[in-house]
């Protein structure tokens, strides 16, 4: 083929997700890019949620209640830490990032909350094993 000195227009470039780009010209990300606290608080929540997995699993299964401590003392940071940074997610996606992120800082706090509900109620119930050690 010859070339004929004539540069040809390109199609509009898309993203490495395949997604195009939208009219201001920034690239569309299905997870929350610009929010970085929402991003961090989801994790959290899901870390939570797992560690809340295990000292429920160790509570009520084979496990003593001896063994649960240290899931319980990681899950006394976890919860309150995923409500925190939930809340502080949630601000942001309010003030500055145009709402990104918000399904995430939403699913942080509510789950942060839950933790700290169970977390309390965990500790109740391992505070009446100790005083009534007959259950061990």
């Amino acid at each position: 083929m010859a070339d004929d000195g004539v540069r040809k227009e390109l199609p509009p470039a898309e993203s490495s997700t395949g997604l195009p780009k939208d009219d201001n010209n920034r690239i569309r990300h299905p997870a929350p890019a610009w929010n970085s606290l929402a991003t961090a608080a989801f994790a959290l929540g899901v870390c939570s949620l797992i560690n809340l997995y295990i000292c429920a699993a160790g509570f009520f299964g084979n496990a003593k209640a001896r063994d649960v401590i240290p899931f319980l003392l990681l899950e006394m940071g976890l919860g309150p830490a995923t409500l925190v940074v939930g809340i502080l997610g949630l601000r942001y996606a309010r003030r500055r990032s145009g709402g990104a992120g918000r399904g995430y800082a939403i699913f942080a706090v509510v789950v942060g909350g839950l933790a700290c509900l169970f977390f309390l109620g965990l500790l109740l119930l391992w505070i009446w094993l100790i005083l009534n050690p007959q259950h061990w």
